[in-house]
């Protein structure tokens, strides 16, 4: 059974996420081999950024990926982390931008997810958007295209696990938690 949207957690109407108070998450993953014939050396890397209403780059997660799996893996990784790392602060409204089509389907309930670790993924991604509906944030998810998320498709060239945090304390709890995340 694919995982759905439960109804406390009902995306916001686009009106929600069109106005100047609107912040932005862009998430994208990635292996420079994907599929079956990924070898355990092939890295990869799971970008999330998030963006306030003015542009500028509010907190940034560029997670390294050492072993190989699969793109789906990265995608939702990246997802996972965008998200996490949005808990941290109190945001009106998020938009949130994804270039990967299936993901996007999967978590809204419209694709099957047959894979455990994708399932796995995909329930703790809904946990995380019912967490921040529940501290008051309204969300929406997009597709955009691949050549339009590039500071989240930038994680993909890393070769460690990195961040950035504007906030104003920054902090390890900045971070979420991820393997090989920075101490």
């Amino acid at each position: 059974v694919p995982p759905t949207l439960p109804l406390d957690i009902a995306i916001a109407p686009e009106i929600c996420c069109s106005g100047p108070v609107t912040f932005v998450l862009r998430t994208d993953g990635g292996y420079r081999v994907n599929g079956a014939t990924a070898q355990a050396s092939n890295p990869g890397g799971a970008g999330s950024a998030l963006f306030a209403p003015d542009g500028t780059v509010m907190w940034n997660l560029q997670h390294w990926l050492p072993s190989g799996a699969t793109n789906n893996v990265a995608e939702y990784q990246a997802l996972l982390n965008g998200l996490q790392g949005v808990l941290h602060w109190r945001l009106p409204t998020l938009r949130i931008e994804c270039d990967s089509q299936l993901v996007l389907s999967q978590v809204f309930g419209n694709a099957r997810v047959s894979l455990p670790l994708l399932r796995s993924l995909c329930n703790r991604v809904l946990k995380a958007l019912a967490h921040l509906r529940h501290k008051g944030t309204f969300t929406s998810l997009h597709h955009i295209p691949h050549n339009e998320n590039t500071v989240a498709n930038a994680a993909m060239d890393v070769q460690e696990t990195s961040y950035e945090c504007h906030c104003q304390h920054p902090a390890i709890t900045c971070v979420p938690l991820v393997p090989g995340a920075p101490p």
